[in-house]
C-alpha cells in the first residue's frame, strides 16, 4: 500500500464521494446531508470509507458505515 492514508473529520466537500460509496453499497441516501457525515477514511486524498452519524439528544446514532471494495487491496 502506498501513499498517505488515515481517518479524518468529514467536510461538506466529501458529500459526493459519500453518496457514491453509499449508493454502490445499496444503502439509503435520500436523507443524507453533509452534516450527517462524521468521518471519512482516505487514501491519497481519495475517500475510501464513510461513517454517518445522526444527532439524537446527547448521543450520536450510527446511520451507516461503508468502505470501498478497493480499500484493503
Amino acid at each position: 500500500m502506498t501513499g498517505a492514508s488515515g481517518i479524518r473529520p468529514a467536510t461538506a466537500q466529501d458529500l459526493p464521494a459519500a453518496l457514491e460509496l453509499l449508493g454502490e453499497a445499496a444503502l439509503p441516501i435520500a436523507d443524507l446531508c453533509a452534516e450527517r457525515i462524521a468521518l471519512v477514511a482516505y487514501r491519497q486524498e481519495e475517500v475510501q470509507g464513510v461513517i454517518g452519524l445522526e444527532s439524537f439528544k446527547d448521543f450520536g446514532l450510527l446511520r451507516s458505515l461503508v468502505v470501498s471494495r478497493n480499500y484493503g487491496c
